[in-house]
């Protein structure tokens, strides 16, 4: 009923057209945001499943809920994955106007005196990398923490075999596949967080100040970098089975 009398009121304006682009648009970015999520979700999720598929449940001893345990996982972690993906289609329907402005740039021949971008890079295209860049550590986060559950409740992350030895062989490199992108995404919103500095609040004035450019803005870069380096030690990890991630790595990333 709200669409109706919303399309009844630009007709009656003239705007039709631009009720059926708002609409379309919204309806794209909806569909997009479900399959992505359930494609990402799904795929870490039935992957755990797999690389499980030989070991049982872990259930409390003497627990009438034995039997239904693996029930409740696997279609409790579908219904799950639904739920997400839809409350990201609804966030995702309220994209349209930052996808349309991405793809309507526009130059305003001023630049900015820090980064010497121009006024349209921040009207037009930074919306749309950092709402990217948040529902992707979003994303990655969920798939992380439904995968790495399902490990546990199959017993294949253990704590009494110590730090060097919790995560083993497929468990471990699909899980640190997950943190390396998961870092390599909170070293891209560090790189975006720099631009913010021109909105900051906290100066005599708004935007960038003293303390903005000199410290806040190296603080991010080195963010970035410390960051891209644990990525690098996660990324490591995939290549040489052997290698085992250093705890001060982990307690820094953390951090």
């Amino acid at each position: 009923m709200h669409w109706l009398t919303e399309y009844w009121w630009f007709s009656a304006v003239g705007f039709a057209n631009v009720f059926r682009l708002r609409l379309g648009w919204s309806v794209l970015c909806a569909v997009l945001a479900f399959a992505v999520y359930v494609a990402v979700l799904w795929g870490n999720y039935g992957l755990a499943l797999r690389l499980t598929r030989d070991r049982p449940f872990y259930t409390p001893r003497g627990s009438d809920w034995a039997p239904l345990i693996p029930g409740i996982t696997i279609y409790g972690g579908t219904v799950l994955i639904v739920l997400l993906a839809i409350g990201a289609a609804q966030q995702g329907a309220q994209a349209w106007e930052v996808l349309l402005k991405f793809f309507n740039t526009t130059a305003f021949g001023i630049a900015d005196p820090i980064y010497q971008q121009d006024v349209g890079f921040y009207v037009f295209r930074m919306p749309l990398y950092q709402g990217l860049q948040q529902e992707a550590l979003e994303l990655l986060i969920w798939a992380l923490l439904l995968s790495a559950g399902l490990y546990a409740l199959r017993g294949e992350i253990r704590l009494e075999r110590g730090w060097k030895h919790l995560l083993t062989g497929p468990v471990k490199t699909h899980l640190c596949a997950l943190l390396s992108a998961i870092a390599l995404v909170s070293a891209l919103g560090y790189w975006l967080a720099r631009y913010d500095l021109l909105y900051s609040p906290t100066g005599a004035v708004f935007g960038a100040g003293y303390t903005d450019v000199n410290a806040r803005l190296a603080a991010y870069s080195v963010m970035g970098i410390v960051t891209l380096i644990v990525a690098a030690l996660f990324i490591a990890s995939l290549w040489r089975p052997g290698f085992s991630l250093p705890l001060t790595s982990l307690g820094l990333y953390v951090g």
